[in-house]
């Protein structure tokens, strides 16, 4: 289930860019990043549970994100947000956007 642009616009505590398929207009998500990058969040988009659950891990728009490495087959990644640590997937990380 995708998101959908009207369902979302009167709530305020839903990110704008939560309701697009792609946040950033140039594409850009986590998961084509290599290990070592740093950067902030533009916003998610997705499906619904699975941005809800990253959002329940910390990954909010604004905030500075690590990508630290992936295992070794490439799946999960391991990323720092807010100090934290944790292990995601690739499908997921394709849902952060940069």
């Amino acid at each position: 289930m995708e998101l959908n642009v009207d369902a979302y616009s009167a709530n305020p505590f839903i990110e704008p860019a939560l309701a697009q398929e792609v946040a950033s207009p140039n594409g850009r998500s986590l998961a084509d990043q290599a290990a070592g990058f740093s950067g902030v969040i533009r916003g998610l988009a997705g499906e619904v549970l699975v941005v809800d659950r990253l959002r329940e891990l910390g990954f909010v728009a604004g905030h500075q994100i690590t990508l630290k490495g992936c295992s070794p087959f490439g799946d999960p990644l391991i990323v720092e947000v807010n100090g934290t640590t944790v292990a995601i997937r690739r499908q997921e990380a394709l849902c952060i956007q940069l």
